[in-house]
């Protein structure tokens, strides 16, 4: 992942014309190429990484299936239209396009997520300045009501947020072995 973020400035830099052609074509050479990704890395990596690519594109990857790839794929596709309505509709700042060229770059990950979703934590950083962007996309009309299209936005927001802490937190037993030892086992607490 380390070597995976040290891409995101290089892209950066370029243009917007350019990251989405890079996005389209990377996507599709991603998927093309998913089974050549472990040699890739341990190639790159040598024996280094080897114990920990089988544990991500064998041990972990034979959980996998196509449903869970296409959810995380919506899920991450979601947060980019989102970001697109924002830009086009709510507020254009310079911060939004960066943002919305980081959403683009996170694309590239989808054919990693048919491994495990396991590779969505590179997308939760940029997950972070997406809520960021949506609160500041709020506008307050003039009788103190937020109007209809930032009250959608705050919606889908919210239901995304939900949806995300149930996937990450609860279905897959993070709230018991993160959160609980917290308060089970605190000297303070007890």
């Amino acid at each position: 992942m380390y070597f995976l973020y040290l891409t995101l400035p290089l892209f950066l830099l370029l243009n917007y014309k350019s990251q989405k052609y890079i996005t389209i074509f990377g996507l599709v050479i991603g998927f093309a190429l998913k089974n050549q990704i472990q040699i890739l890395v341990n190639s790159v990596f040598g024996n280094a990484m080897n114990s920990k690519s089988d544990l991500y594109f064998n041990t972990l990857a034979a959980t996998a299936s196509l449903s869970h790839t296409v959810f995380w794929a919506i899920w991450q596709l979601s947060q980019l239209a989102l970001i697109l309505y924002i830009n086009k509709n709510l507020n254009n700042n310079n911060f939004n396009k960066k943002l919305l060229s980081m959403n683009l770059w996170g694309i590239l990950l989808i054919p990693l997520y048919s491994f495990n979703p396991v590779f969505t934590r590179a997308f939760r950083v940029i997950l972070l300045f997406n809520y960021i962007t949506v609160a500041n996309s709020c506008e307050l009309k003039q009788n103190r009501y937020f109007s209809l299209k930032t009250l959608g936005v705050i919606s889908i927001e919210l239901i995304f947020a939900l949806a995300s802490f149930y996937m990450f937190d609860i279905n897959n037993d993070g709230l018991r072995q993160m959160i609980y030892p917290i308060f089970q086992n605190n000297i303070l607490l007890n």
